[in-house]
């Protein structure tokens, strides 16, 4: 149950995740198994897996000393393509989290504080950024300071999500009817996610419109986001969603 990138949240949420919902729905229909995972993935591997499945029981093997041998292997699909078109069955997927997290409450209006550790790209006004998104009355959150379930709850609850572009925006994925706003651009993935659960979703980028993208051995890169282009998006955002 892992991923060439699991480590990175948000393919573990697109491209793991999906495997996990397809053991779920066809456990009754498969024999007794486990689920391998390696010591080399992140702990969420293991927290969603324990979620999803709570009788499956986990082996995890030491990756640089061990190896697996198999009667038989179930490799589940992805549930998406190589340009991350999602199969409409995720809908019923994250429909089945939300109930086993008990996703429910009051609607929030959220900004995404996205830790800069390991990034090959840094918001420069990083802090300038969150005091006005926290002046328009946004909540600032830290997705990876919560429990798997609270993380549900919380973008399952958002009617406004804002952040920049990344692992931590993936999880707009189990929000209905919200309206998204990424700071910066650097694939279609996000947009993918929007049209699968039928949000409104939008991009600013810096003042001179470059986007910055991943590439092997690639130094750090700061880029930034015009304060005022940014407070005038919030303006308009918070007039929609007072409309609905």
């Amino acid at each position: 149950m892992t991923h060439w990138n699991s480590n990175t949240y948000g393919h573990w949420l697109l491209e793991c995740l999906p495997k996990l919902f397809l053991l779920r729905t066809l456990r009754d229909h498969l024999p007794d198994l486990k689920i391998a995972i390696s010591d080399a993935v992140s702990r969420d591997v293991t927290r969603w897996a324990s979620l999803l499945l709570p009788d499956v029981p986990l082996v995890v093997f030491e990756h640089q000393k061990e190896y697996l041998r198999c009667a038989r292997a179930i490799l589940p699909g992805m549930l998406c393509d190589g340009s991350y078109f999602l199969h409409p069955a995720m809908n019923e997927c994250i429909s089945e989290i939300k109930t086993t997290t008990r996703a429910a409450g009051e609607r929030r209006r959220i900004f995404i504080v996205r830790a800069d550790e390991y990034s090959f790209r840094r918001l420069a006004n990083k802090l300038e950024i969150m005091d006005i998104a926290a002046a328009h009355g946004l909540d600032l959150i830290q997705p990876e300071t919560l429990s798997i379930a609270d993380q549900v709850k919380t973008f399952a609850s958002a009617s406004i999500i804002v952040g920049e572009f990344g692992s931590a925006m993936h999880n707009a994925m189990f929000a209905d009817d919200v309206s998204v706003l990424c700071l910066g651009w650097i694939s279609g993935i996000q947009s993918r996610i929007a049209a699968l659960r039928g949000q409104s979703i939008g991009y600013l980028l810096p003042p001179d419109r470059t986007t910055i993208k991943f590439q092997n051995d690639m130094p750090s890169k700061d880029y930034s986001i015009d304060p005022d282009e940014f407070a005038e998006a919030l303006r308009r955002m918070l007039a929609m969603s007072g409309k609905r």
